[in-house]
């Protein structure tokens, strides 16, 4: 016999036992409700209550034995005394009854004294061991199942070989000198400034200080002239003549008034705050250039 098939023959025979214990009590309590048919009329049978009535005390003996067994409890006299004053008063009470009932049955059948008082106890008793021996190999299997905690230490991790990195080198004709702005600065002598702001040709201002004496400046005046006065004899406003011809509304009423003879070589470009005339930055005075140039630099020793 093999070690495997063993506690497999010994839960099937405890599971025989304790049903066979188990119907034998029932059957045997259930009978008990027709003994009194010998001394009934003919026909006689018992209840149906009767009869479940019999068969709920080796039930309940069952069923307190395996509360006391299965069932974990907690630590503590209170506990301790639920268990055993609680489950085993139930298991006591239903154990004298059904004694009681198979022992009556038993003699009624016509056994002995001693063999009514064995009897019960006996029937009983296998059904209660049986259930023990059914708990027993259930927390064995579980014990057995249960895997116990192994401490593994953890490997040391394995070393990783440093691994070379190829870096691109960047393209040698994208390589220059780096030019920092202050470097460039220095770079820059005062000779190279004064040639170059001597070689720059001084800018032209238009400002209004005379009447210009260029002879091809206003060559249209006179159409205009002549227009402005066709259109103020036709009706127009001043504002319309002015929009149509370009100039303003200063122009057109210079235009209308003045005589025939001062249209020829009369300036037409008088703004507001007269006529405008060029001249070169280097005559205006101080103030004007300091304007125009660049007044952040000093070029007074060039200029001189």
């Amino acid at each position: 016999m093999s070690a495997s098939s063993s506690p497999q023959r010994g839960r099937f025979v405890a599971w025989a036992g304790f049903v066979f214990g188990s119907v034998s009590s029932v059957a045997a309590n259930v009978l008990h409700t027709w003994l009194p048919a010998a001394h009934m009329p003919a026909g006689w049978t018992p209840g149906i209550a009767p009869q479940i009535g019999a068969a709920v005390w080796p039930i309940g003996l069952l069923l307190s034995v395996e509360v006391l067994s299965r069932v974990r409890w907690q630590s503590g006299w209170l506990w301790a005394l639920a268990r055993y004053g609680g489950a085993g008063a139930v298991a006591v009470g239903s154990a004298i009854i059904s004694y009681s009932h198979l022992r009556d049955v038993l003699v009624t059948w016509g056994y002995g004294h001693l063999a009514a008082g064995v009897g019960p106890v006996a029937l009983d008793g296998l059904m209660v061991v049986c259930g023990f021996a059914l708990l027993s190999m259930t927390l064995a299997r579980e014990t057995s199942t249960t895997p116990e905690p192994v401490e593994v230490s953890p490997e040391p991790p394995e070393p990783v070989a440093p691994v070379a990195l190829e870096v691109a080198t960047p393209d040698d004709r994208l390589v220059g000198p780096v030019w920092t702005p202050r470097a460039r600065r220095d770079e820059v002598t005062t000779a190279q400034v004064a040639t170059e702001v001597t070689e720059t040709p001084a800018p032209s201002v238009r400002l209004a200080i005379g009447p210009s004496t260029d002879p091809g400046e206003d060559t249209g005046a006179d159409t205009r002239r002549q227009t402005a006065r066709e259109l103020s004899g036709d009706g127009w406003t001043h504002a319309e003549i002015a929009a149509h011809l370009g100039v303003s509304k200063r122009t057109v009423r210079r235009y209308l008034s003045a005589p025939s003879g001062e249209a020829i070589g009369a300036p037409d470009t008088e703004t507001e705050h007269g006529p405008v005339q060029e001249t070169s930055l280097l005559e205006l005075p101080a103030p004007a250039a300091a304007v125009e140039g660049n007044h952040h630099q000093s070029f007074e020793g060039v200029l001189a």
